[in-house]
Order: structure tokens, then sequence, then C-alpha cells
């Protein structure tokens, strides 16, 4: 729906807020505070995201086809969707914790038929496309977009019970790298400097985040040279 009503960019830049989210929302509800590194790591990537979408949307032509209010829902729909994203994590680790025998992964599939019914209803009789050449496309596009889809919803039911919230939202921030990255090797398609500047900071914070990471080995270890300690 956000689509609608705003740009492209807006809609990712307010959807890649997820990770910020989640570490409020497991703040507030979980009681989980949140890592120094990964503190540093959710500022750098609000940085890159602003770097990558803020040109777009400073330089867009085309913003002057949606009014204010248009612009206004748009938005906070976009910001909703980065919440419910943010929020589904917050769920899975908090179940994780309470029923780490339960099966989140059917929860997630049952999870997907209502919206399924809901754009059924909304699309009518238009579901199926009309004229479509050659249809193999269609095909394709519906096999990749359902393996795609089924990857997704693994991913997110069985990451967060195993990791930070925001650490799963910092994950799924690569998608914004990697989309742009795909479609140029696909169709030969450069992505803007911004893009690569961006990119680049993203990959560096993950990278540093992931190395400042205490595993669980060296803290057994640590532990143990404290416990040796007189």
């Amino acid at each position: 729906v956000s689509l609608f009503y705003t740009s492209v960019a807006n809609t990712l830049l307010f959807m890649a807020m997820n990770p910020l989210w989640a570490a409020v929302f497991g703040f507030l509800f979980l009681g989980e505070r949140v890592a120094r590194r990964t503190l540093l790591a959710l500022l750098a990537s609000v940085a890159s995201m602003l770097v990558i979408f803020l040109p777009v949307i400073l330089g867009s032509k085309g913003a002057e086809k949606y009014t204010k209010e248009e612009l206004l829902v748009g938005n906070c729909m976009a910001l909703v969707t980065g919440m419910s994203m943010a929020a589904f994590i917050t769920i899975v680790r908090y179940a994780g914790k309470i029923a780490p025998e339960g099966n989140m992964i059917v929860v997630s599939a049952l999870g997907v038929l209502l919206p399924l019914l809901l754009c059924s209803t909304v699309a009518g009789q238009d579901i199926l496309p009309h004229g479509v050449q050659p249809m193999w496309q269609f095909v394709c596009g519906v096999v990749m977009g359902s393996a795609c889809k089924t990857a997704l919803f693994l991913a997110l039911s069985i990451a967060p019970a195993l990791m930070p919230g925001p650490e799963a939202g910092l994950i799924m921030l690569l998608e914004v790298l990697l989309g742009p990255l795909w479609v140029g090797l696909a169709y030969g398609l450069i992505p803007s400097m911004w893009t690569f500047i961006g990119g680049g900071i993203l990959l560096i914070s993950l990278a540093m985040h992931e190395l400042s990471t205490p595993r669980p080995e060296a803290s057994e270890r640590a532990d143990e040279e404290k416990g040796d300690d007189p």
C-alpha cells in the first residue's frame, strides 16, 4: 500500500528502520539491553540508509505527483511495516524463551494465509495476469517469489530465537545492498555512487560488529581463568 502513496526510496528507508524498533521492543517487552557494539552498529546502519536513500528522496522529480496527504499515508504505512517486522522478531524471540519446544515455523506458515486472503479479496478477478506473453515469465516469477518468501519466513522463524532481535534486523538490511547489486548483474544497471558508499558503511559496520562479538568459547575460557585466580 505504501508504494501507491509515496516513493520507493521513502518506503525502503522507513522499512529499514526495523532494527531500531527491534531494539526498542526488546528493551520494553523483554528487558533486553542493547550491547554497546550493537548500538554503534545500529547507528552506523541508520547512517548508511540515509546515505543511500536521502539523495534519491531529495533529488526525486516525481514527488510532486503525490499530495501531502498521500505522502503522509504512504510514509506511515512504510513506518508501520518496519515496526511490524520488528514486532514479529520480538514475538519470535519471546516465544523462543517461554516455549523453546514450540514450532514457530508452523505459526509463520499460518500467518501467511491471512495476507493471502486479504490480497485475493482486494485483487478480485485481477489476481491472475491478462495478456502476459510469454507466460513462462509469470510462472518463473511466482516460483521464485514463493521460494524467496519461504526462505524469508523460515529464517525469521528461527534466527530471532537464537540471536538478539537488533542483530537479526541488522543482517536483514543486507537486502537493501544486495538488491541493487543483483539487479545490476542481471540487467547491467550500475548502482549510484551513494549506494556504494552506503553499502560500504553497512558492510564495514556489520563486519566490525561480528568481529567484536565475543565467542562462547572465549567467554567460557575467560570464566575458567577467573575461577582459577586466587
